[in-house]
């Protein structure tokens, strides 16, 4: 049986969205050659209407990297058309989706086509349902997935494709700089048109010009297409044209001048939509390589070094230059796209990551490619011995690097007082900021609240007494060369005589403060949802910090205010806030003793997805959230006392600076998951907020024996 189209094409998206024209770098570890096991799907409801949204879940397990993510893709009652479902790791390490039922699908049975699943090694497997496939399809497994399938009952299903129409455009003849304007006129009597795509194929050679059109007032598609001076003298004939209607049922229809049907749904004439171009300089030669150099020959792990590619092309110019590094670990490789600087050379600066092999990374390719779209491949001849006609095969190895580890640091942040393990932290991260924020130091809720707002200014959180500003504090903002102070609270825990002060002195102030640590923490969150296109929120209790702090590096990195509520009913401005900012998700860090279920379900009866993580105490509830988001953080970590906040209240913003984790640790106690975290990370830098009274040196020796 021949593997299905379908699977073709998912498997081209994969290869494609893992490896093409970005920066990307793959880290194959030797020990991780096997892909994702999967276990089981399931779906929430089985039947369901036009407007239902429903959640299916996939159990799915990768012991080495980890999975990086999960695909769904259902089979439509009728036809040929698939729908592809997105899936997100949930709290409870399975992977869930959510299908909206639109009030065109057809009705039946949608049937789980395939389970796609990707670790982060690039290691894929492509579960096949064996319902539809009878037999393996080639390396792809059949499983029985059933339990992912669901009917759609009272619909108004659209199973037709599009009809085109005609096609047209307004100039046959046009020159360099001229700007012609296609026309397709299409129908679809259900669902309506929703997109449209003309391919044109050029006079000479095989390259083709796309313009995706948008819809006019009279239901029409049209789309402009810009003669540049270098383009092909000829007729340019369309090639193809592909419309989908919102049903996403879809038709080709190509152009019977060029196509036999072979791939293309129908084929009939479209010279109507053709041009004819002259007087242009047409380019057909390809960009000219003339040397490629980094500015490091020796980096090490969090260095960034700069390569430049020195090319030209002496009519359409050059566009675009990528260049592909191999790893002297084997298979992984490091790809950049190289842009031009004012100097008319191509550069891109290469982060050197905590997962880059050590060794001699080789150039393996130079791509250059001109805006005629002719394109040049130069080949190393250090690794490769052959070139396939057409490339050229040269010595990069002026462009080779070497990747060095240096030595891990353990630092620690521990002043005589609270105020100067602030200062400290706030020393490591910036050595000068326009905005500083200040806080209590005798509370944690405005100061673990106000880190998302405090990584949004790019500030420092620094550390006051409720009617002085300490002399080690008052240094550092002088030192910093502050010009806007952000007090978080109310007169109560930071005076007016402190706000009266500091004006004095000609800094801007503005105090976030509402009638409790629930105004506060609103008041804060309105600032961090300004400009912000998330809807997810954390909801946390207001009487701990242990998961506050915890989630709030990540919460800060990923923009998302941190609320409070009561533990067992949800916090009525809380709740309005959620509303009224259209939040459509809530992470809950802790257990049903720090928020209750029944507040959980007062979110959930409001439309909210809710995500708890939670652990047996705050060390593993900690641990949880960072396990969780893990691909949001570096390897590094920042380690705080559980047992009390004061040190680790300036540290939240230095974490999401760095974007790295905070773990909780006790003073005569370090949890078994925690170490291993550490020990799985490698040789990674560790941060302590406190002194030794705090986190004794005999806590970090027994992580480092690990």
């Amino acid at each position: 049986m021949k593997i299905k189209k379908h699977l073709i094409i998912l498997l081209s998206f994969i290869l494609i969205t893992s490896n093409l024209f970005v920066m990307q770098t793959f880290v194959k570890a030797e020990e991780d050659t096997t892909a994702p096991v999967f276990k089981s799907i399931s779906i929430d409801k089985k039947t369901a209407t036009g407007g239902d949204t429903l959640t299916v879940t996939v159990d799915a397990v990768d012991d080495s990297s980890g999975i990086k993510w999960a695909k769904v893709t259902y089979k439509v009652p009728w036809g040929i058309n698939y729908k592809v479902v997105d899936m997100e790791k949930n709290s409870d390490g399975k992977y869930i989706g959510q299908i909206l039922v639109g009030p065109y699908d057809v009705e039946g049975t949608w049937m789980v086509n395939d389970v796609s699943l990707f670790d982060n090694t690039g290691n894929i497997v492509i579960i096949c349902n064996s319902e539809i496939y009878k037999q393996p399809e080639g390396e792809y497994p059949l499983e029985d997935l059933s339990g992912g399938d669901y009917d759609v009952t009272g619909t108004n299903p659209d199973i037709k494709a599009p009809v085109l129409n005609s096609v047209g455009i307004d100039k046959k003849t046009a020159t360099g700089g001229d700007v012609l304007k296609v026309t397709v006129d299409a129908q679809d009597d259900i669902s309506g048109i929703g997109e449209i795509t003309i391919w044109y194929k050029q006079p000479s050679g095989n390259l083709n010009k796309n313009i995706v059109l948008t819809k006019n007032d009279d239901g029409k598609f049209t789309g402009e297409i810009t003669i540049k001076p270098y383009e092909a003298q000829g007729l340019w004939k369309v090639d193809e044209i592909w419309i989908r209607d919102i049903a996403s049922n879809c038709v080709s229809v190509g152009n019977s001048e060029i196509h036999d049907k072979y791939y293309l749904d129908i084929i009939q004439d479209l010279s109507d939509g053709d041009f004819e171009v002259t007087g242009t300089t047409e380019d057909t030669t390809a960009p000219t390589f003339n040397n490629v150099s980094i500015d490091k020959k020796l980096v090490y792990v969090g260095d960034t070094l700069k390569v430049t590619v020195d090319a030209q092309d002496d009519i359409s110019g050059v566009n675009q230059i990528i260049i592909n590094y191999i790893s002297p670990a084997g298979n992984d490789s490091k790809r950049a796209i190289l842009t031009k600087d004012s100097e008319g050379k191509f550069r891109e600066d290469i982060p050197v990551v905590i997962d880059d092999a050590e060794g001699i990374w080789k150039v393996d390719y130079v791509i250059l490619l001109d805006n005629a779209l002719n394109s040049t491949v130069i080949r190393n001849s250090e690794i490769n011995k052959e070139v396939v006609t057409g490339e050229i095969l040269k010595d990069l190895s002026i462009a080779d690097f070497e990747v060095k580890r240096a030595a891990a640091e353990t630092v620690r942040y521990g002043g005589a007082s609270r105020y100067e393990t602030a200062v400290q932290v706030s020393n490591a991260g910036w050595t000068t900021s326009e905005n500083v924020v200040l806080v209590n130091a005798y509370g944690f809720a405005d100061a673990l609240a106000g880190v998302p707002f405090a990584y949004l200014k790019d500030a420092p959180i620094l550390l006051t007494d409720a009617n002085s500003i300490p002399k080690a504090t008052m240094d550092e903002i002088t030192r910093l060369g502050a010009k806007n102070i952000y007090i978080l609270g109310g007169t109560g825990v930071v005076s007016q005589n402190i706000e009266n002060d500091l004006e004095n002195k000609q800094y801007n102030v503005v105090r976030l403060a509402g009638t409790d640590r629930f105004d506060t923490g609103i008041k804060i969150g309105n600032e961090v949802m300004k400009n912000n296109t998330s809807k997810t929120a954390i909801v946390t209790t207001a009487y701990n910090y242990p998961d506050a702090l915890s989630i709030g590096s990540y919460a800060a990195i990923q923009n998302y205010p941190i609320l409070y509520t009561e533990t067992n009913v949800l916090s009525t401005k809380t709740k309005e806030f959620i509303k009224n900012n259209g939040i459509t998700k809530v992470i809950i860090p802790g257990g049903v003793g720090a928020v209750s279920e029944a507040a959980a379900n007062e979110l959930r009866s409001i439309g909210v997805i809710v995500e708890r993580i939670s652990g047996a105490d705050r060390y593993e509830t900690g641990l949880n959230i960072v396990n969780q988001f893990k691909s949001s953080f570096k390897n590094d970590v920042i380690l705080a006392t559980g047992s009390d906040f004061p040190d680790a209240l300036a540290g939240g913003v230095l974490a999401a600076k760095k974007q790295i984790p905070i773990l909780l640790v006790d003073k005569n106690y370090v949890s078994d998951g925690v170490k291993n975290y550490i020990k799985a990370n490698g040789d990674i830098n560790m941060y302590i907020l406190g002194g030794t009274g705090v986190i004794p040196d005999s806590v970090i020796d027994l992580i480092k024996k690990q």
